[in-house]
Protein backbone atom coordinates (compact mmCIF):
# COMPACT_ATOMS: atom_id res chain seq x y z
CA UNK A 1 0.00 0.00 0.00
CA UNK A 2 0.86 3.56 -0.98
CA UNK A 3 0.13 6.36 1.57
CA UNK A 4 0.16 10.06 0.34
CA UNK A 5 0.83 12.34 3.56
CA UNK A 6 -0.36 10.15 5.45
CA UNK A 7 -3.68 8.46 3.82
CA UNK A 8 -3.96 6.07 1.64
CA UNK A 9 -3.38 6.92 -2.09
CA UNK A 10 -6.18 6.23 -3.82
CA UNK A 11 -7.68 7.89 -6.86
CA UNK A 12 -11.51 7.65 -5.70
CA UNK A 13 -10.09 9.87 -2.61
CA UNK A 14 -8.51 12.25 -5.50
CA UNK A 15 -5.38 11.99 -3.11
CA UNK A 16 -3.15 10.33 -6.01
CA UNK A 17 -0.21 11.38 -7.49
CA UNK A 18 1.14 9.68 -11.67
CA UNK A 19 4.17 8.88 -12.60
CA UNK A 20 4.57 12.15 -14.32
CA UNK A 21 3.63 13.97 -11.38
CA UNK A 22 6.18 12.80 -9.26
CA UNK A 23 8.67 13.12 -11.96
CA UNK A 24 8.01 17.12 -11.93
CA UNK A 25 8.53 16.99 -7.91
CA UNK A 26 12.44 15.13 -8.41
CA UNK A 27 14.33 13.18 -10.69
CA UNK A 28 13.24 9.29 -11.15
CA UNK A 29 16.67 8.07 -8.64
CA UNK A 30 15.35 10.41 -6.20
CA UNK A 31 12.01 8.69 -6.31
CA UNK A 32 13.59 5.30 -6.34
CA UNK A 33 15.48 5.34 -3.61
CA UNK A 34 12.84 7.20 -1.50
CA UNK A 35 10.75 4.12 -2.27
CA UNK A 36 13.02 1.44 -1.92
CA UNK A 37 14.11 2.70 2.02
CA UNK A 38 11.26 1.00 3.47
CA UNK A 39 10.92 -2.87 2.65
CA UNK A 40 8.82 -4.44 0.25
CA UNK A 41 6.28 -5.50 3.06
CA UNK A 42 5.75 -2.42 4.76
CA UNK A 43 3.95 0.94 4.34
CA UNK A 44 5.03 3.10 1.65
CA UNK A 45 4.78 6.74 2.54
CA UNK A 46 5.78 9.49 -0.27
CA UNK A 47 6.16 12.42 1.37
CA UNK A 48 7.53 15.74 -0.17
CA UNK A 49 10.20 15.62 2.93
CA UNK A 50 11.10 12.21 1.73
CA UNK A 51 12.04 13.36 -1.51
CA UNK A 52 13.96 16.09 0.13
CA UNK A 53 16.36 13.26 2.26
CA UNK A 54 16.75 10.82 -0.85
CA UNK A 55 17.84 13.65 -2.48
CA UNK A 56 20.25 14.67 0.07
CA UNK A 57 21.71 11.34 0.48
CA UNK A 58 22.08 10.99 -3.19
CA UNK A 59 23.89 13.60 -3.33
CA UNK A 60 25.88 12.32 -0.72
CA UNK A 61 26.83 9.10 -2.63
CA UNK A 62 27.28 11.25 -6.30
CA UNK A 63 30.14 13.38 -3.94
CA UNK A 64 32.01 10.03 -2.48
CA UNK A 65 32.19 8.87 -6.15
CA UNK A 66 33.60 12.49 -7.55
CA UNK A 67 36.12 12.41 -4.68
CA UNK A 68 37.85 9.32 -6.93
CA UNK A 69 37.23 10.08 -10.68
CA UNK A 70 39.33 7.13 -11.35
CA UNK A 71 36.81 5.26 -9.99
CA UNK A 72 34.32 2.58 -12.31
CA UNK A 73 32.03 0.10 -11.44
CA UNK A 74 33.79 -3.17 -10.19
CA UNK A 75 32.79 -5.89 -11.35
CA UNK A 76 31.36 -7.79 -8.11
CA UNK A 77 28.78 -6.59 -5.91
CA UNK A 78 29.77 -5.82 -2.48
CA UNK A 79 28.78 -7.98 -0.03
CA UNK A 80 27.84 -4.99 2.13
CA UNK A 81 24.41 -4.18 -0.35
CA UNK A 82 24.31 -7.78 -1.99
CA UNK A 83 24.04 -10.21 1.65
CA UNK A 84 21.05 -7.64 2.74
CA UNK A 85 19.01 -8.12 -0.67
CA UNK A 86 19.82 -12.03 -0.60
CA UNK A 87 17.78 -11.88 2.42
CA UNK A 88 14.28 -10.56 1.86
CA UNK A 89 15.06 -8.04 -0.27
CA UNK A 90 16.35 -6.11 2.36
CA UNK A 91 16.29 -2.61 0.86
CA UNK A 92 16.62 -0.49 3.98
CA UNK A 93 19.69 -3.22 4.88
CA UNK A 94 21.28 -2.16 1.01
CA UNK A 95 21.58 1.56 1.44
CA UNK A 96 23.22 0.83 5.02
CA UNK A 97 25.75 -0.60 2.99
CA UNK A 98 25.67 1.67 0.98
CA UNK A 99 26.62 4.58 3.01
CA UNK A 100 28.96 2.51 4.61
CA UNK A 101 30.56 2.24 1.17
CA UNK A 102 30.35 6.43 0.75
CA UNK A 103 31.92 6.34 4.27
CA UNK A 104 35.05 4.52 3.03
CA UNK A 105 35.68 6.16 -0.13
CA UNK A 106 35.40 9.49 2.00
CA UNK A 107 37.71 8.26 3.96
CA UNK A 108 40.50 7.74 0.81
CA UNK A 109 39.26 4.25 -0.47
CA UNK A 110 38.92 4.65 -4.77
CA UNK A 111 37.87 0.49 -4.28
CA UNK A 112 35.10 1.92 -1.86
CA UNK A 113 34.25 4.25 -4.57
CA UNK A 114 34.35 1.95 -7.90
CA UNK A 115 32.16 -0.86 -4.90
CA UNK A 116 29.61 1.92 -4.11
CA UNK A 117 29.51 2.38 -8.17
CA UNK A 118 28.46 -1.03 -8.57
CA UNK A 119 26.54 -1.33 -5.91
CA UNK A 120 23.91 1.41 -6.64
CA UNK A 121 23.69 -0.03 -10.07
CA UNK A 122 22.31 -3.14 -8.74
CA UNK A 123 19.60 -1.11 -6.89
CA UNK A 124 19.25 1.54 -9.88
CA UNK A 125 20.97 4.59 -8.71
CA UNK A 126 23.81 5.93 -9.74
CA UNK A 127 22.91 6.00 -13.45
CA UNK A 128 24.57 9.32 -14.21
CA UNK A 129 27.83 10.96 -13.84
CA UNK A 130 28.54 13.12 -10.80
CA UNK A 131 29.20 15.88 -13.02
CA UNK A 132 25.77 14.94 -14.79
CA UNK A 133 23.90 14.65 -10.99
CA UNK A 134 25.35 18.15 -9.83
CA UNK A 135 25.47 20.24 -13.06
CA UNK A 136 22.26 18.67 -14.95
CA UNK A 137 21.32 20.45 -18.06
CA UNK A 138 22.52 23.75 -16.46
CA UNK A 139 24.13 26.29 -18.74
CA UNK A 140 27.83 25.62 -17.36
CA UNK A 141 29.97 28.07 -19.03
CA UNK A 142 27.42 31.38 -17.33
CA UNK A 143 27.58 29.85 -13.98
CA UNK A 144 31.15 29.64 -14.26
CA UNK A 145 31.62 32.78 -15.61
CA UNK A 146 29.58 34.40 -12.54
CA UNK A 147 31.87 32.57 -10.19
CA UNK A 148 34.65 34.05 -12.19
CA UNK A 149 33.15 37.68 -11.55
CA UNK A 150 32.38 36.77 -7.72
CA UNK A 151 35.92 35.66 -6.69
CA UNK A 152 37.04 38.90 -8.53
CA UNK A 153 34.97 40.64 -6.40
CA UNK A 154 35.90 39.20 -3.45
CA UNK A 155 39.51 39.67 -4.21
CA UNK A 156 38.96 43.27 -4.58
CA UNK A 157 37.25 43.19 -1.26
CA UNK A 158 33.97 43.77 -2.83
CA UNK A 159 31.56 42.11 -1.07
CA UNK A 160 28.54 43.48 -1.65
CA UNK A 161 28.83 42.42 -5.44
CA UNK A 162 30.10 38.97 -4.58
CA UNK A 163 27.26 38.79 -2.20
CA UNK A 164 25.03 39.49 -5.05
CA UNK A 165 26.34 37.09 -7.33
CA UNK A 166 26.07 34.59 -4.70
CA UNK A 167 22.48 35.34 -4.15
CA UNK A 168 21.68 35.49 -8.02
CA UNK A 169 22.73 32.00 -8.21
CA UNK A 170 20.82 30.69 -5.13
CA UNK A 171 17.72 32.01 -6.86
CA UNK A 172 18.63 29.72 -9.89
CA UNK A 173 19.27 27.04 -7.28
CA UNK A 174 23.02 26.94 -7.59
CA UNK A 175 24.92 26.40 -4.25
CA UNK A 176 27.91 27.20 -4.19
CA UNK A 177 30.75 25.69 -2.01
CA UNK A 178 34.14 27.79 -1.40
CA UNK A 179 36.92 25.79 -0.25
CA UNK A 180 40.60 26.71 -0.17
CA UNK A 181 41.42 25.34 -3.47
CA UNK A 182 38.67 27.49 -5.14
CA UNK A 183 34.90 27.32 -5.28
CA UNK A 184 32.66 24.94 -6.92
CA UNK A 185 28.65 24.75 -7.92
CA UNK A 186 25.89 21.96 -7.80
CA UNK A 187 22.70 22.28 -8.23
CA UNK A 188 19.83 22.00 -5.77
Amino acid sequence: MLQLNGEKMSKSLGNFLTVRDAREMAPGEVIRLMLIRAHYRSTLEFLESGLEEAKKELDRFYRAVAAHPEASAAEDVPDEVLLPLCDDLNTPGAITGLHALADAAFAGDAAAASKLLAAGKIVGLLNVTPAEWFHGDENVAAIEKLIAERSAARAAKDFARADKIRKKLEDARILLEDSPTGTTWRKL
